[in-house]
C-alpha cells in the first residue's frame, strides 16, 4: 500500500511539470540552465517512425540533437529499429524504461509513468526547463524560447 503512495505522488509531481510546461511556465534562467526538449511513448513501431520525422524536423528547425531526451517504454515488440534510430541520432538521448504500470487500458497513461521514471534516474533534469511534446507534431519554423526561459514567471 505505501508503495502505491509513493508512486502515486510520482505521478502526480510529473504531471504537475507538465503542466506548467504546457502552459509555458518555464522558471526564470537562474534556475533553469538549458531547455531539454521530451517525448515519452512505447517503443513499438508505430511510434518509431513518427520519432525520426519528428527528430528531422526539430533538428532542421535549429534543436540540438543533445537537448533532446526520447523516453520509451519497453513493450514485448523487437526494438531493434529503436536501436537503430539510437545508432543514427547518436547525439539524441534515447532512455528505455520497464513499462511498470498496472493498469495499461489507457495508452496516455503511460507518459506521466515514464517521465516519473527517467526523472527518478536524472535528478539533475530539476534544473532544467522541459518542452515536453507528443512525437506527432511538428515545427514550421525554429522556436525562439529565450522570452520563456529570462522572465520572471
Amino acid at each position: 500500500m505505501a508503495q502505491h503512495a509513493v508512486r502515486d505522488a510520482s505521478v502526480q509531481e510529473i504531471r504537475v511539470r507538465l503542466v506548467t510546461v504546457v502552459t509555458a511556465t518555464f522558471l526564470h534562467s537562474d534556475i533553469m540552465k538549458r531547455l531539454r526538449y521530451m517525448c515519452a511513448q512505447p517503443a513499438i513501431t508505430y511510434y518509431a517512425w513518427q520519432v525520426e520525422v519528428m527528430l528531422n524536423n526539430f533538428i532542421k528547425n535549429g534543436v540540438p540533437p543533445k537537448d533532446i531526451d526520447v523516453v520509451c517504454a519497453v513493450a514485448e515488440e523487437d526494438t531493434t529499429q529503436w536501436h537503430k534510430l539510437s545508432d543514427k541520432y547518436s547525439d539524441t538521448g534515447f532512455y528505455f524504461y520497464e513499462d511498470s504500470r498496472e493498469d495499461k487500458s489507457y495508452i496516455p497513461s503511460i507518459v506521466p509513468h515514464l517521465l516519473a521514471k527517467h526523472f527518478k534516474r536524472n535528478p539533475d533534469l530539476q534544473n532544467d526547463a522541459i518542452f515536453h511534446f507528443d512525437v506527432d507534431m511538428i515545427f514550421t519554423k525554429p522556436v525562439d524560447w529565450n522570452t520563456y526561459l529570462t522572465d520572471d514567471i
